[in-house]
């Protein structure tokens, strides 16, 4: 059965995905800056690189790798902030649908986000 969360537990939700979504991005970062910095290229013109190269070739790609995963972050934070979820779920029916758009059900409940909502099970309820 669904049910609304509370305010902690929407507050609490927001805080873990900020986490999750800051360390993804300083994983990618730090993943692609060392991967892109240890291999110097492909082909006839490759050379085996020595960790004096490797440390020569790493701040220009953490600076850009850097940008790249900060815009990303950006735009998650965007889009987490707007408050469009991709899918809704109907108070009376429990149906979960794709948002389209609507904000009535086809059996005339309210749609809300998903994201506002946990799934309990049938022994809880009780």
């Amino acid at each position: 059965m669904w049910t609304r969360k509370t305010k902690e537990e929407l507050v609490q939700t927001r805080k873990r995905q900020k986490i999750a979504d800051i360390l993804a991005a300083v994983v990618l970062w730090i993943f692609l800056s060392c991967f892109t910095a240890a291999v110097p290229g492909w082909g006839e013109n490759a050379k085996v690189s020595t960790f004096k190269d490797f440390l020569q070739r790493l701040p220009p790609r953490m600076a850009f790798w850097g940008l790249v995963a900060g815009c990303s972050l950006w735009g998650r934070f965007k889009v987490r902030k707007s408050g469009k979820a991709t899918a809704v779920v109907c108070l009376r029916c429990q149906t979960v649908k794709a948002r389209q758009g609507e904000t009535v059900c086809q059996c005339g409940g309210e749609l809300v986000n998903l994201n506002e909502m946990k799934w309990l099970k049938e022994t809880q309820v009780e």
